[in-house]
């Protein structure tokens, strides 16, 4: 029985109350290298606000969001210590609590949520529930370590380039970035709005779809969002919404995907699948190996119809133009914090702050013209087709890997995500593939607005 029947289960045996929410005393809570805050007794920080898909579950929150009765950590003590405690749930714990979920605890994240790497200088490295000798990935790194130690269901975090993906590829989890723009991120610290998405991992399939529904407001907002999405790709668009609206209606309830055919209404086409040889090039050779042998086999049994090969634009420009404008909006977001608060950060994001500080205007309107030519350009390469790659360059570095090797992973690492960075498209993380018995996600790239028909294909296509 899955995690979300367990869910049910427990609903129809004891229906959970709203119940007030309250700040738990300070006496019962506790630290420790996955939490930055929890219960001693290991009942959850807040309970449900409401019943539904997600009842019985339990979600680990990234703390760089509002949760009601707390002050917010963004992974820096000086930061904690100036923070009032929050006065209502941010928008996306509000959705989870209200379709069932409690939450389990706030879980440590990555300094501002700037690096991938998972390691917090302030209040340790919380451990890779898959390989505990290397990093856990970040920057959603305390949720990913929660739900792969299977101290909570649910991991709710943040991508900006690839901190809700590289955690999962990681760990071994489920994960997914979601189209950019479509949940509401009211009550979220900011590093770069022009690319920060909401993100969720799972360690299934079943409980990350049933999140992702819930974080986008529950099955209205996932038939706004398919229905959107099924509009957008038709050739005559004002002739047929009418007919997408009632085809993402009828493939939602119907818990549907695009693999899916309709006998009784209008069907989807099935998806089409396309490789980026220049983006496979920045993966390790295993790693590489591994994702060909995963995409074969999907092909010899029929899974999905063999990938187009495309090019994109050259990585190293990829990754410049994405790094230049999420640098000079980092700096919008914390620069004035930081620059009153020297040496509160630890070397490696201080670092990145400095580079931030040092964009001009005149280079970040370079840098934004230049992302949009890329920009146009991806999405004319991918069009409506599923780019398919692996979700990360490697498997976890170790824990005591020096600082450039950290450094290279980081820059390949960025260089791939950044697709999904720059287009705003929706990214999943599937637990496919498997190296030397550590896990590396294989990622699926889509159409903007196909984030729950997504996790389907992938479960459909590559799930073991």
């Amino acid at each position: 029985m899955s995690a979300l029947e367990l869910g049910g289960e427990a609903q129809r045996a004891s229906p959970a109350t709203p119940a007030p929410t309250a700040a738990v005393p300070s006496s019962g809570l506790v630290s420790d290298a996955i939490w930055r805050l929890r219960r001693s007794d290991g009942a959850p920080l807040l309970p449900s606000t409401g019943t539904g898909p997600l009842t019985g579950l339990t979600v680990a929150v990234k703390d760089v969001f509002e949760v009601d009765g707390f002050a917010m950590g963004a992974g820096n003590p000086v930061w904690l210590a100036e923070r009032a405690a929050a006065s209502a749930d941010s928008a996306a714990v509000a959705a989870l609590r209200a379709a069932g979920a409690a939450v389990a605890g706030i879980a440590h994240t990555d300094e501002f949520a700037y690096s991938i790497a998972g390691r917090n200088a302030h209040w340790g490295t919380p451990p890779n529930g898959a390989a505990p000798d290397r990093i856990p990935g970040g920057s959603s790194s305390g949720p990913a370590s929660a739900v792969a130690a299977g101290q909570a269901d649910i991991g709710l975090g943040t991508d900006t380039a690839g901190s809700v993906r590289v955690p999962a590829s990681y760990q071994g989890l489920w994960g997914l970035r979601s189209t950019h723009g479509s949940t509401d991120a009211a009550g979220l610290l900011p590093l770069a709005p022009r690319f920060d998405a909401i993100g969720w991992m799972a360690r299934d399939a079943v409980t990350l779809r049933a999140a992702v529904i819930a974080g986008l407001g529950g099955d209205e907002g996932a038939l706004r969002l398919a229905a959107w999405f099924l509009s957008e790709r038709s050739e005559t668009k004002g002739a047929q919404r009418a007919l997408a609206q009632d085809e993402g209606a009828v493939r939602l309830r119907r818990g549907a995907s695009v693999v899916a055919v309709e006998p009784d209404g209008p069907q989807a086409p099935d998806p089409r699948f396309v490789v980026a040889p220049a983006l496979l090039a920045l993966a390790d050779r295993d790693v590489a190996a591994a994702f060909e042998t995963a995409v074969t086999e999907a092909v010899a049994a029929g899974r999905i119809q063999p990938p187009e090969v495309i090019e994109v634009p050259p990585t190293t420009e990829l990754f410049a133009a994405f790094r230049i404008p999420q640098a000079a909006e980092a700096w919008r977001s914390d620069g004035e914090w930081v620059t009153a608060h020297p040496n509160a950060c630890a070397p490696d994001v201080a670092a990145r702050f400095a580079f931030a500080a040092s964009v001009t205007p005149e280079q970040e309107a370079a840098a934004l013209a230049e992302l949009e030519r890329l920009r146009v350009a991806l999405d004319a390469a991918l069009d409506e087709r599923i780019l398919l790659l692996p979700s990360a360059p490697t498997f976890a570095p170790l824990l005591d890997a020096d600082a450039d090797t950290l450094e290279s992973v980081r820059v390949r690492t960025l260089s791939i995500t950044a697709v999904a960075g720059i287009t705003g498209r929706p990214a999943v993380s599937a637990p496919v593939l498997e190296i030397e018995g550590l896990p590396v996600g294989l990622c699926l790239v889509g159409p903007r607005g196909t984030d729950v028909d997504l996790i389907d294909v992938a479960s459909a296509s590559f799930a073991p």
